[in-house]
């Protein structure tokens, strides 16, 4: 029995004894169950004794709480979060290990909780961006590549090879060998343009269907464009080839000269379209 006549449970675990009217210990937290004893009849104790209630002991199976104990109680050692003072309300009980005691081993085990294994917790590691794939590369360099063909051949058609034929349009003298180099360089660069721009078209078409570049409307623009110059290309490739000379070499020379015009020009759209193929495939949605 208390100072005040109340009643006092003394708890198992760490021995405070706490007010008859809580549910739980004051220091450890133990629940304390159970209605509090009756007192004996007065007069059968002497005077002078003080009765102490305690519930009985659960059997001692649970390890003793690793670490610092704070009173939860403010009415028994302050308020919640404060450590009690040194000897208030101590009773004798399990020894427990407070700050500046090197922790024991293993991990900590309390009442409330199970005891967990868990695995140890990794750093996560951050993924670092790899190096472009090689096949976006090469359809790069390939549509590059046809580019600067494609630009060069527009240039010779609308400059050198229109030349020979409006100096023949105009009766002015072209010599043999003229001709000739003129037509095999022709012949070179001809085939070169052609060559990677129809490569560069069929490796853009693969990618696009793929799904392995921008899509939506610069792809559509794009392909566009190299179909209408490719289409300008080919017709005045063809006329070229088939130039009549029946009328005279005026008249051939004329329609020679406005031939390789279309193809110059058929040939620096197919350039245009490259330059959006190459952004396209730049902007590429996912990685090859």
């Amino acid at each position: 029995m208390s100072h005040d006549g109340g009643y006092l449970l003394r708890c198992p675990r760490c021995g405070l004894d706490n007010a008859g009217d809580v549910t739980e210990c004051a220091r450890c937290g133990l629940p304390v169950y159970g209605p509090p004893p009756v007192p004996s009849p007065p007069g059968q104790q002497s005077a002078g004794q003080q009765s102490t209630y305690s519930h009985p002991a659960p059997p001692a199976t649970d390890p003793p709480t690793w670490g610092p104990q704070w009173p939860s109680d403010p009415a028994v050692g302050g308020h919640p979060g404060s450590p009690s003072p040194a000897g208030a309300g101590e009773q004798p009980g399990p020894s427990t290990y407070g700050i500046g005691n090197p922790m024991p081993p293993g991990p900590a085990v309390t009442d409330q909780s199970p005891m967990v294994l868990t695995q140890p917790m990794h750093p996560a590691t951050r993924s670092t961006p790899g190096p472009k794939p090689a096949r976006s590369v090469f359809a790069r360099v390939v549509l590059a590549l046809a580019l600067v063909a494609t630009v060069v051949y527009a240039v010779w058609e609308l400059t050198a090879r229109r030349a020979i034929f409006a100096d023949f349009a105009a009766a002015r003298t072209v010599t043999l060998d003229r001709a000739r180099t003129n037509d095999r360089i022709d012949n070179v660069l001809l085939a070169i343009a052609a060559s990677l721009a129809v490569i560069a078209l069929l490796i853009w078409l693969v990618r696009r269907v793929r799904g392995r570049t921008a899509g939506g409307g610069l792809d559509a623009i794009g392909l566009t464009l190299w179909l209408l110059g490719g289409i300008a290309a080919a017709v005045g490739l063809l006329l070229l080839e088939t130039v009549d000379s029946t009328g005279g070499a005026l008249a051939a020379g004329r329609h020679a000269e406005t031939d390789t015009i279309i193809a110059g020009i058929g040939f620096a759209v197919v350039a245009l379209s490259l330059v959006i193929g190459l952004s396209s495939v730049g902007m590429s949605r996912r990685s090859s």
